[in-house]
């Protein structure tokens, strides 16, 4: 169904260019401090807001008002953020955007690295995020979210973490060698660091694999529960065994729908 305003997926392309151009002038947390002694970061914030719009197509027909609404919400943001960023001490902003190539079980990918910063305790990729992230998804074998999964095998991190842009939620989320490398973040409770990244390469060579040898069988993910389940969008249901063979999340799905009025 057509709807009216901007899609999720424009106002994150619109939010991702927006850091882009906000980082590649202030580059550290001394510059931003300086621009913040010196009252230059309402203007900087709001010239961004204004140029952003050159690096996105929007559908075609979106009105003035909301254009003028999203410039407002990009402002909003990035003075948020900003003030999570403040909380970090100190770092360099390495790279915005870098693309890297990769080769995961022949299966060639090109990967887009949203920001590469560098602290006092080493490196750490930072993946910006509009929408839900999936509790729990650092460990399983097929996590809904794998972009951090993928970057992490491209080179040597100390930290990976997606940054939750969303108003009144701001905040990192991830992992780290160790404690507070970014603001909330936490060593992992298993393995240790060395041990996550030796899980998360064998994760995704593993969906690699699958990948290239076309495997595509039924096999909703038993991780996932609840509404977060690939069961809770289907509409085959009535025609489905899956829940027979154990499959605790389809279970689940099912119990929800019932609780919700929408079983049989």
């Amino acid at each position: 169904m057509p709807q009216a305003g901007l899609r999720p997926e424009d106002k994150g392309s619109l939010l991702h260019a927006a850091m882009r151009r906000f980082w590649e002038k202030v580059e550290d947390s001394k510059r931003l401090e300086e621009m913040i002694n010196a009252g230059e970061l309402d203007g900087y914030v709001a010239q961004i807001a204004e140029d952003v719009f050159s690096d996105v197509r929007l559908p075609f027909g979106v009105s003035p008002t909301l254009v003028l609404l999203e410039k407002e919400r990009i402002r909003a943001l990035l003075h948020e953020w900003t003030r999570k960023e403040l909380q970090r001490g100190e770092f360099k902003v390495k790279a915005v955007e870098i693309q890297k190539e990769l080769n995961i079980a022949g299966l060639p990918i090109t990967c887009r690295l949203d920001r590469i910063d560098t602290v006092a305790g080493g490196s750490v990729i930072i993946d910006y995020k509009t929408g839900k992230i999936t509790a729990g998804d650092f460990r399983t074998k097929r996590p809904s979210d794998p972009q951090l999964f993928i970057y992490s095998l491209t080179g040597s991190y100390d930290a990976v973490s997606f940054a939750r842009v969303v108003p009144g939620d701001c905040r990192f989320v991830g992992l780290a060698k160790v404690k507070e490398l970014l603001p909330g973040l936490k060593p992992p409770m298993e393995g240790g660091w060395e041990g996550l990244m030796e899980l998360w390469k064998t994760t995704v060579d593993g969906l690699g694999m699958d990948f290239m040898a076309g495997y595509a069988a039924v096999d909703p993910n038993p991780e996932l529960i609840g509404r977060q389940s690939p069961c809770a969008r289907c509409e085959l249901t009535a025609l489905c065994r899956i829940t027979e063979t154990g499959n605790r999340a389809a279970q689940d799905t099912s119990e929800d729908a019932e609780r919700d009025g929408f079983g049989d």
